[in-house]
């Protein structure tokens, strides 16, 4: 996973580039979903217990550079806020990918997104441009093994049964 963030472009804009590693993220999961399910199963060991770590340091680092370019406030704490984005793709993908929720709720992202970013001391407007930018490189596409600019078609998944009472 670690690996995946690391070819994520890095343009001018350090929040589209910290919801591209988001899109990352999501893209990794959506192409082996069963991986995916082991990474957090705690009845399997890691091989690699240092690299799961390297996956939330290449946010909080992208979270410095949007506070130290000014898009962030001075205040803000890079490894609370990178924990609060790994939280929300994390759902999303979790929820996903095991089948409850469909794969357009992936485009609830954008919105959960801008929301801890504005909160964080982004400006409204930019944030929604820079969120959704970096949020389509989502590619759901099963076996992709790189995000793709845009993303793919959303595709129909199995609902959980609805169950009331």
């Amino acid at each position: 996973m670690a690996d995946r963030l690391e070819i994520v472009t890095v343009t001018d804009d350090p929040i589209r580039d910290l919801t591209a590693m988001g899109a990352a993220y999501v893209s990794n999961a959506a192409a082996d979903p069963d991986l995916y399910r082991v990474m957090f199963d705690d009845g399997f060991a890691l091989d690699d217990p240092a690299q799961a770590d390297g996956t939330l340091l290449h946010l909080v680092r992208a979270i410095e550079r949007a506070r130290s370019a000014g898009r962030l406030g001075p205040d803000v704490d890079p490894s609370d806020l990178a924990t609060q984005s790994w939280a929300i793709g994390h759902g999303l993908t979790s929820l996903i990918t095991a089948g409850p929720l469909p794969f357009s709720a992936f485009a609830l992202g954008v919105p959960m997104l801008t929301a801890i970013y504005v909160a964080n001391g982004d400006d409204p407007g930019r944030c929604r441009r820079s969120v959704a930018l970096g949020w389509s490189e989502i590619d759901t596409t099963p076996g992709a093994s790189t995000p793709v600019p845009g993303g793919a078609p959303a595709k129909k998944r199995r609902r959980a049964p609805h169950f009331t009472g």
